[in-house]
Order: C-alpha cells, then sequence, then structure tokens
C-alpha cells in the first residue's frame, strides 16, 4: 500500500522533517542536527523512514525522495539564518543519489537557490546498498568535490552492513558514524574495546567520529571515554 502511494505522498508534500541534535562530546554543547524524515500519511497517520524507505527504494524513487528532503532542509535553514548561524545540518543520502552525475550540480544548485554557505551543510552516505565500477567512481568524485567546496561528507551506521573498512578507503570522508549497535554494546568491557579500537583507527587514519544511539547516562561516559568526538 505504501509503495503504491509513496510518490503521491512526496507530490503532495506530505513529509516533514524533525531534528536531532548533536553535541560536541567535550564541550556539550549542540553544534548542529541530523535531519529526519517522517511522512504524514493521510491513511496511516505519522510512519518512520523504516516504514517507508524500503517502497521509496522499491519504486525507484531515491533521487526524487533525496532531492526533496533536501530542499525542504534548505527552506527551512533559510527562514531564520540568523538563529541557526553555526549549525551544521546533516541529510541523509542513498548510494544510488550520490553516484549520479548531476548529484554535485543539483545539490549545489539548490544550497545556493536558498543562499547557504555550504559549510552548514553535510552529506550523509546511507548504507542502503553497494554500488560498483563506474557508478563507483563516479560516486568517490562528487564527494571528493563536494568536501572541496566545503560540505562535510558522512558515513553512516559504521560496523552495520554494507558500511565497512573499504568504505574509509574509498570516499573522501570527514566523519565516521558509530552505529548504534556498536556503542550500546559498549557497556560490556569486550564491547567497550571494540568502540575504543574502531575510534582509535578513525583518528589514526585523519577522521572524526560521531557514536549514535546515545540514550543514557552510561552511554555517553562509555563513548566519551572511548574517545569520541560528538
Amino acid at each position: 500500500k505504501i509503495e503504491n502511494n509513496i510518490e503521491k505522498e512526496i507530490d503532495n508534500n506530505r513529509f516533514f522533517l524533525e531534528y536531532q541534535p548533536v553535541l560536541d562530546a567535550k564541550t556539550k554543547k549542540i553544534i548542529g542536527a541530523e535531519v529526519l524524515s517522517r511522512l504524514n500519511s493521510e491513511n496511516d497517520g505519522v510512519l518512520l523512514p523504516k516504514s517507508f524507505l524500503s517502497a521509496v527504494n522499491s519504486v525507484g524513487i531515491n533521487e526524487k525522495f533525496d532531492y526533496y528532503i533536501f530542499e525542504k532542509n534548505c527552506k527551512w535553514i533559510s527562514n531564520d539564518k540568523k538563529q541557526r548561524e553555526g549549525y551544521k545540518y546533516t541529510i541523509n543520502f542513498s548510494r544510488s543519489t550520490i553516484s549520479e552525475p548531476e548529484f554535485v550540480k543539483k545539490i549545489t544548485g539548490i544550497a545556493e537557490k536558498y543562499d547557504l554557505k555550504f559549510s552548514c551543510l553535510a552529506v550523509e552516505i546511507l548504507e542502503d546498498k553497494n554500488i560498483i565500477g563506474e557508478a563507483k567512481q563516479q560516486m568517490i568524485d562528487n564527494l571528493s568535490t563536494l568536501k572541496e567546496k566545503g560540505i562535510s561528507i558522512l558515513l553512516d551506521d559504521f560496523g552495520k552492513g554494507y558500511t565497512s573498512f573499504g568504505d574509509l578507503t574509498d570516499f573522501d570522508i570527514s566523519i565516521v558514524k558509530i552505529d548504534k549497535s556498536i556503542t550500546q554494546n559498549a557497556i560490556s568491557q569486550t564491547g567497550f574495546l571494540v568502540l575504543k579500537n574502531i575510534i582509535k583507527t578513525a583518528k589514526d587514519l585523519g577522521f572524526r567520529t560521531i557514536c549514535e544511539g546515545i540514550e543514557t547516562e552510561e552511554h555517553k561516559k562509555i563513548v566519551v571515554d572511548a574517545g569520541c568526538d560528538i
């Protein structure tokens, strides 16, 4: 049912955004937010991404959906740029969208349309599916170009699914996001050592790290002790 209606939901602008705060691990200050999409379905109420992203993939409208959400975010930031000055907003993109030849032109064009600085934006590489061959090279080139322009590049859900150590060498990224399954398992001694060594490896390679899924004071203390940045 969602697949049958998903494109119409986009055309009818039935999606809205929520902003998850991102904090500096040392200063504890908010330095930005991750942009989260929600669908206010006419028939089923508010749906989370786990309910509709598979439909987006199945119907094959990843690009349409990604650019739509990105533009909604840029428009929102532009409504009050003074208040949001200095924050960085992270938007998820599928690998198929990032590997599109026109990706850089479209992303920078939307940002310029709303008179936004590139430095306030970050592109997050989803772990949706693997990209190979010419498409992968195009993806590598696109990410490098965006980074040169000042847009940060994040690797999502490190340690889960398709996201692997190979991505650290393939893509010109700025920040590694460590999946919450790893951060939340760090309450055990073995889990803590795994997390600490992933963070160390990322830092040795010159990347900053974000720990996802921090929901308790215990989680927070553990990931800070392990050396995470954000």
